[in-house]
This record gives structure tokens, C-alpha cells and sequence, in this order.
């Protein structure tokens, strides 16, 4: 790390973040004076007339940035790189003016990623072929997630600068210095046009900026990609989890608009920024969120390589579960409207098939994921055995007992009905029933080994330890969309009623569930009243439990309650009868939860 290397990196970083700032208001002025702004439209999320041609100023102060760095040398895939994204800027800029096809759109992407590809290129670990495909799919790909991404103020262009910042980090740590420095310049133009982006926006990048971005980070990750010795499975993971945001918004529009039968091309409000305000979060909220989910992957990208391949690929794995849920929380966000005539629109279009057996699609998602929980267990647990080290006879061992493995644990999870409970509950019927599954299939798995192999090599620790984690993991699973929606909900910003419930035992806590699950008043839970000192100062379900009955009213008016719910089991008629005065003198709405 060589201070000229330092001091060009700065330079490029520093150049294209002030050449940023200086042009982006002077795109703001022309547009403006163009009337090239962008109106509010109903698929769209901004509510007043926005500039456009941010585009353009992040093109030139990205490679301005580069070419000041480099001292105005230019050669080799930087030089495809450099035309590549002017050629799918141009595009982009046409399509904000004059809005083109999306058949042209995607015809002169595929142009501009030959570019690049024409110039070398590739994905050393494939086959020349196939390296083709998959670069050429990459680059388009990425080009297409970051002008998806561009849907609300400030996300686009703070997760470009997220990515192409630890972009620079690992081409700088490789040694690949044109790489570091284009993806610094990009990260400066990035951050530059945010001071302008971020919400409230005053101008947009449009397809112009979108496009380029995604091409930019596309290109330079497989350039970086392509000046390493692919030694382990972290060099190929590492641009996935750089790009991890970008990718799995994409994925989850897709997949959803697919399911739902909308078009894929077409704008609309149902990506994960989108839904993430649609679950209660404030638009910056939802937009530093992904920020720091974004930081959080790219954090990760920098210890791959420090991985041995095994623990690469159990990170993934996990990764994958991770994601899927998020994506299923997500999901569950009813953002498109049902319609009655869907199930004949399908059978018309032969899809009849597919939709009549909706009722087992989660089924088969819930197996799914079980089986990866089954491979990491497994897996963790020979990692953790043999100190993240696996030996050739260990590895071979792992591979044959898998297959095995995966079948008992799954017969099991559906003899002891797994796959009949209802998706986010969870009880201790719940818990049984998976403690039983686990132990039965791992007396069985044993067992097999035993008759077939003598059990000879494989270690008993081993198999504690898979039961363990195993159980551990389908627990998790079984809970991972409630827990997510827990966590999400200490972030929201709710406006509906401010509620206290008197009572911290179970009926409280299942009316505090049911409170939360009226999306129609979204109501804001400020705590819990209850006389057991025990109770007081701790947390139900995040709640905090403010204090005793006989501070109801001082409580009230200092959180400003609007609704007041009893629902305690025990407590005596004259104290619920001293709470519904205090609710009356305040003019406070009181409500009763009682078993009968």
C-alpha cells in the first residue's frame, strides 16, 4: 500500500465527488429551464415535478474523476468500460426524453455490455462459453437492477456509492489499481449527486445515471473478478454480496410481479423500499435501512476471502435462508389488489395447473428451505468438529451421508407434521413436535450408518452437534417471519392511536399481538401497566412495562393515550372500575379483554 496509491485513489475519490456537486445543480438549472422534469405519476413515489438530467453529471464527473487519477491514461477493458458506459448512458438519456421500447432498451444494453466483453472480458472459472453468457447476463442484469432500484429519493445513488466503495476496497487489496480507481471515481459520483438526491430530492438521475451505475459496478466487478487466481469460491461470491441489495430487489419484483401476473417492465410501488414504508417505516427510514443492509453484505464481501471454500460456502447458505425470509416478510406486504377473475385469466392461458395448487406452494418453499437448514447444519457441524478445517476423508464422508441425511430429516419433519402448522406460530406443541422429528430422524440416521458402514470414520460429536443446530434452525424457521416483523416494528414511525394496555401477562401479551396485527388503525403500543414489581422496568415483547395500575393516569396523559385496554385476568372490579373513570375524566377510550 504505497502512498502514491493512496494519494490516487483520494484524488479520484475527491475529484469526482467535487466535479459531482459542481455540475449537478447546473443539470438541475437546464432541466429545469428545459421543463424536463419528472411529474408525479401514481406507479411513482415522489409528489412534485422533479428535475431530471442528474445522469449526465454523474457520467462526467465519474470519468473525470478516473481520467484526472490516471493521469488522462486510458487502455485496455477500462477503455470498453469508459465507452461501454457512455454508450448505455446515451440510452438511458434517450429513454428519459423520448421513451423508448423496451425491446430497444434492452437491445442496446446487450450492445453496450458486448463492449467490454469484446475487449476480454471473462470469468476465468467458466468455460469461455459460458463465461460469455454469464458476464453478458451479468452486466445487463445489473444495469436493469440499479434502474429498478431507482424508486425512491437517495436509494439508487447511496447504494451505488455503498457498493463501488467496497469495490475499491477489494480491487485496491488485489492489486488492481485501474479497477480501484474507476470504482473510487464512481463511489465520489455517487455521493456527490446524494447531496442533491437525498429525500427530498431536487433532481433525479433518471435512466441515464440508473443504467450507468449499474453498468459501471457491473464491469468493474468482473474486471476485478478477472485479474485474480480464483483460489476459492469467496472470489466469485464476493461481487453477490458487494451487489447484494440491487440483486435481491430485482429477485423479490420479479418473483412477486410473476406470482401476481403483472408486468415485469412496468414501473410500480411494490419493491422493497416500497414495501418496507408500507410496513410503517418513514421513506428515509425504509431508504437507510437498505443502506445499512447494503454496508452490512459489503462488510461481510471483506472477510470472504479470509474463508477456507467450506466456510464460504456455509456463509452462503445461511446467507440464502437470511434472504428468503427477509424477501417472505417482504412479500407479505399485500400490495397488489386480488382479483376474482384470476383463476379463470390463468386456466385460460394454461396456467391452470400452477394456480390450483397455490394452497402447497409455501409447502414446498417451507421444504426447501428445511433441506438448506439441514445442509448447514451438517456441515457446521463437521466445521465446528474439525476447527473449520475439512480433510479429504472428511469431505468425502460429508458428501456420501448427505443425500441420507436430507431424506430421514425430511420423511421425519412430515411424520411429525411440520408441514401442517400454520406459517409465523409457534408453541410448545410446535416445539415438541420438532424436538421429536429431530431426535427420531437422527436415531435413524445413525442407525443406517451403523448397519452400513460400521459407523466407521464418522464422529459421534458430529452428530450431537447436527442434532443441535438442526433443531436449532427449523426453531428458527418456524419463527423467522414473526421475529422479522417484530424487529421492523421497533423502526416504524406510527401515526395511529397511542395505546396502553393494563395487564403484562398472557392476556396482554395476545392483546398487544392482536393491536399490532390491526393494519387498518396501526395502532403504537407505549407500554404496559402492571402491579408485580417483577414485571416493572422489563420488556413484553419489546414493550416496556411502564409501571403499576396506580400511575395509569399520570402515564396517560404523559404519553398522550388515546386508547386504554384492560386485560388483565385478575385484577378486582373496583380497579377496573377506578381505570374506566380515569378514562372518562380524560376522555380516553377504555376497552375490556376478559375470558368468560
Amino acid at each position: 500500500m504505497s502512498p502514491s496509491e493512496i494519494f490516487r485513489l483520494s484524488l479520484a475519490l475527491l475529484v469526482s465527488i467535487a466535479l459531482s456537486v459542481a455540475l449537478t445543480p447546473f443539470a438541475r438549472q437546464i432541466a429545469r429551464a428545459l421543463r424536463f422534469v419528472a411529474p408525479p405519476k401514481e406507479d411513482r413515489w415522489h409528489r412534485r415535478p422533479t428535475a431530471l438530467l442528474g445522469g449526465p453529471a454523474i457520467v462526467v464527473a465519474s470519468l473525470g474523476g478516473f481520467l484526472v487519477a490516471n493521469g488522462m491514461k486510458v487502455s485496455g477493458v477500462s477503455l470498453a468500460w469508459i465507452v461501454g458506459g457512455l454508450l448505455i448512458a446515451s440510452l438511458g438519456l434517450l429513454d428519459d426524453i423520448l421513451r423508448l421500447r423496451p425491446a430497444t432498451k434492452l437491445i442496446g444494453q446487450i450492445v453496450a455490455a458486448l463492449i467490454p466483453l469484446y475487449a476480454g472480458l471473462k470469468i476465468p472459472v467458466f468455460h469461455p462459453l459460458l463465461s460469455f453468457w454469464v458476464a453478458l447476463f451479468w452486466i445487463v442484469g445489473i444495469a436493469n437492477a440499479f434502474n429498478l432500484l431507482d424508486n425512491m429519493d437517495g436509494l439508487a445513488a447511496g447504494i451505488a456509492a455503498i457498493a463501488a466503495g467496497f469495490l475499491t476496497v477489494h480491487a485496491f487489496q488485489a492489486g488492481n489499481s485501474g479497477v480501484a480507481l474507476a470504482a473510487a471515481s464512481v463511489c465520489g459520483a455517487a455521493l456527490g449527486f446524494l447531496v442533491f438526491n437525498f429525500q427530498p430530492a431536487s433532481i433525479f438521475m433518471g435512466d441515464g445515471g440508473s443504467l450507468y451505475l449499474g453498468f459501471s459496478l457491473a464491469t468493474l466487478s468482473l474486471m476485478d473478478l478477472g485479474n485474480r487466481p480464483l483460489a476459492s469460491l469467496s472470489v466469485v461470491a464476493v461481487p453477490l454480496f458487494v451487489l447484494a441489495i440491487p440483486i435481491f430487489d430485482t429477485t423479490l419484483v420479479t418473483v412477486l410481479r410473476i406470482m401476481n401476473r403483472r408486468s415485469i417492465a412496468k414501473g410500480g410501488r411494490d419493491h422493497s423500499s416500497h414495501r418496507l414504508v408500507s410496513l410503517g417505516l418513514s421513506e428515509r427510514r425504509a431508504v437507510l435501512t437498505l443502506y445499512v443492509l447494503s454496508f452490512g453484505a459489503g462488510l461481510f464481501s471483506l472477510l470472504l476471502p479470509r474463508f477456507r471454500a467450506s466456510l464460504v460456502l456455509l456463509i452462503i447458505l445461511i446467507a440464502t435462508l437470511m434472504v428468503y425470509y427477509f424477501g417472505a416478510y417482504l412479500g407479505s406486504v399485500n400490495i397488489y389488489r386480488s382479483d376474482s377473475g384470476a383463476l379463470a385469466q390463468a386456466r385460460s392461458r394454461g396456467d391452470f395447473i400452477f394456480d390450483t395448487f397455490v394452497a402447497y406452494k409455501q409447502r414446498i418453499l417451507d421444504l426447501a428451505c428445511d433441506l438448506v437448514i439441514v445442509a448447514v447444519s451438517y456441515l457446521g457441524a463437521y466445521l465446528l468438529r474439525y476447527e473449520g478445517t475439512l480433510s479429504a476423508l472428511n469431505s468425502e464422508l460429508l458428501l456420501q451421508s448427505l443425500p441420507f441425511l436430507i431424506a430421514v430429516r425430511l420423511l421425519m419433519f412430515f411424520a411429525f407434521g411440520l408441514y401442517r402448522s400454520v406459517p409465523g406460530a409457534f408453541s410448545m406443541y410446535d416445539f415438541l413436535a420438532i424436538a421429536k422429528a429431530v431426535l427420531v430422524s437422527s436415531a435413524i440416521f445413525v442407525t443406517g450408518l451403523v448397519l452400513l458402514t460400521r459407523f466407521a470414520n464418522y464422529s459421534r460429536a458430529v452428530m450431537v452437534t447436527d442434532a443441535l443446530l438442526t433443531l436449532s434452525g427449523v426453531i428458527f424457521a418456524r419463527i423467522a417471519l414473526r421475529s422479522i416483523r417484530e424487529i421492523f416494528e421497533g423502526l416504524t414511525d406510527s401515526d395511529g392511536p397511542r395505546v396502553i394496555i393494563v395487564g403484562a401477562g398472557s392476556l396482554g401479551e395476545a392483546a398487544a399481538r392482536l393491536l399490532r396485527a390491526d393494519a387498518a388503525h396501526n395502532y403504537r403500543i407505549v407500554g404496559f401497566l402492571d402491579d408485580s414489581p417483577d414485571k416493572i422496568g422489563r420488556r413484553l415483547q419489546g414493550i416496556p412495562v411502564l409501571g403499576s395500575l396506580m400511575e395509569a393516569k399520570p402515564m396517560a396523559e404523559r404519553e398522550t393515550v388515546s386508547l386504554l385496554v384492560i386485560a388483565a385476568t385478575a385484577l378486582p372490579e373496583d380497579a377496573r372500575a377506578r381505570l374506566r373513570e380515569i378514562g372518562r375524566e380524560l376522555g380516553i377510550e377504555t376497552r375490556e379483554i376478559q375470558i368468560a
